[in-house]
């Protein structure tokens, strides 16, 4: 509005619409994700830097932190679309462009405060570390603990279609969820991005990982979701402590409400009850609601147990890509969107 008013979109004439200070305009543009200076100094940057601005913020939130392996982040860069094994001379080539690219990003002062060390990349989103000896310590600790963040792609535009129907990211997340409620694993520790997902007491879930594993390694009694529940009783923090409850808590119904011998449908059952996926998702997907729906009608017709069909479905976008499994038509699906209340679109 800003724009139509006075010819340009700025804080400046934001502020004077709305007879608010600058500062607190710009404040509440940034909760939004809005930031007009950040914006300008990302289309500054190179095309590949602009690449990784996008992959870094869609990775960390706006005050997290993680660590992550540069050839991992290198092959995000440059692999989105298909994973391949790549020579390593293509790596090495490719990690070289990339501390580059990572140079021009921190020297652009975006809100992106990256440290490297040997072959692993720390990044802290809108703090920094205290000094680089800080920071190497920082690195040391969470390598050891094997705790890295999983990379995350940029969000797609809404215009642009999901390919295929088993590439949607939220039906992999809640496969995932299936398998780790039927199978009581939740490690390595980036499958627990499918939990965050739908259930994130935190807004930088990193506090807790390292209590994920202690609980893995102790010889306290019990599963690692009752162990989870019992270290977390030694927590300081209050907000990290009721936070590593609430995740062990869901855990526990993910492993402990799973019948002996599911069908598909109790198991996809038991991960909508514990995290209520479907409402979730329909607030905020509807397309994906509607895949979601219709896998749930596809396992409440099938036969046999979870545990039959379990590596079929660790294989479903490979099938569905060859052929062998048929995704439903626009028409079919389009039965399956979730129907908004007259209140919900007024």
């Amino acid at each position: 509005m800003a724009g139509e008013i006075y010819g340009k979109a700025t804080v400046r004439n934001a502020a004077k619409l709305t007879g608010q200070s600058k500062s607190t305009v710009a404040r509440h543009l940034k909760r939004q994700g809005i930031a007009p200076r950040r914006m300008a100094k990302i289309s500054k940057l190179s095309k590949p830097a602009q690449k990784l601005v996008g992959i870094l913020d869609a990775t960390f939130d706006r005050t997290d932190a993680g660590l992550m392996k540069l050839v991992d982040l290198a092959n995000a860069l440059w692999e989105r679309d298909e994973e391949r094994i790549v020579p390593k001379s293509t790596q090495t080539s490719r990690v070289a462009k990339l501390r580059a690219l990572i140079s021009e990003v921190v020297i652009a002062k975006i809100g992106h405060n990256i440290v490297t060390k040997d072959d692993l990349c720390a990044v802290f989103r809108e703090r920094r570390f205290g000094s680089l000896s800080e920071a190497a310590t920082w690195i040391d600790e969470q390598a050891r603990l094997n705790v890295y963040v999983s990379i995350q792609q940029p969000s797609r535009p809404r215009d642009q279609k999901i390919k295929y129907f088993w590439a949607d990211p939220i039906v992999q997340d809640v496969m995932t969820l299936m398998d780790m409620g039927y199978s009581g694993v939740f490690l390595p520790l980036d499958r627990l991005d499918a939990l965050f997902r739908f259930e994130k007491p935190l807004l930088d879930m990193s506090p807790v990982l390292p209590w994920i594993v202690r609980a893995y390694e102790s010889n306290l009694p019990g599963d690692m979701c009752e162990r989870l529940q019992f270290l977390a009783a030694d927590i300081t923090d209050p907000t990290v402590r009721e936070a590593t409850y609430i995740i062990a808590l869901k855990m526990v119904e993910l492993d402990k409400f799973m019948a002996s011998y599911p069908a598909c449908y109790d198991v996809f059952v038991t991960v909508d009850y514990a995290l209520n996926v479907m409402d979730k998702v329909a607030e905020k997907a509807p397309e994906s609601y509607a895949r979601l729906a219709y896998v749930r009608d596809w396992f409440e017709s099938m036969e046999g147990y979870y545990d039959e069909s379990q590596e079929a479905l660790a294989r479903m976008l490979d099938l569905e890509k060859s052929g062998e499994w048929i995704a439903p038509d626009r028409e079919t699906l389009a039965q399956y969107l979730p129907i908004r209340n007259e209140t919900d679109s007024q």
